[in-house]
């Protein structure tokens, strides 16, 4: 199975919110860290999760998205609207397969969170999922 910020990031853009594109608005990434270029991204992280089942294959990851504008308050409303894009793009999606792995569900743990804006002065919003899926393996090895 690919990291869980992975296959949310290939379901956002798939579903147009963004692209992989480096120099494009709304550029979306994936790891560990949000990237300091460009203004506009949309960031997703993985972020632990709840306990996986001990013998089948079915896991219940979370992710942290995480959605950046330019600098300035009036980019606010801009990255609520992403925000909102990307809680519509993902929130009870139906079940999908992403390479091996069947996402069952997908939810929010709250909301859209505003969290300020960075350093740079650029306002950031946070969405946080909880996630379902289970690999083709069936039994864990081992």
């Amino acid at each position: 199975m690919n990291a869980p910020c992975k296959d949310i990031a290939d379901m956002l853009v798939a579903a147009g919110v963004g692209t992989r594109t480096i120099t494009a608005d709304w550029r979306i990434t994936q790891g560990m860290t949000m990237e300091a270029t460009p203004d506009r991204t949309i960031h997703v992280k993985d972020t632990g999760g709840f306990a996986p089942d001990p013998k089948w294959q079915h896991d219940r990851p979370t992710v942290q998205v995480m959605i950046r504008g330019k600098p300035g308050s009036a980019e606010y409303p801009i990255v609520q609207a992403k925000a909102q894009a990307v809680k519509d793009a993902l929130l009870g999606k139906p079940g999908t397969t992403i390479g091996d792995t069947h996402y069952i569900g997908i939810w929010m743990i709250g909301d859209i969170t505003p969290v300020g804006a960075d350093d740079n002065g650029r306002p950031l919003c946070s969405c946080n999922f909880r996630l379902e899926r289970s690999g083709s393996g069936g039994y864990r090895s081992g």
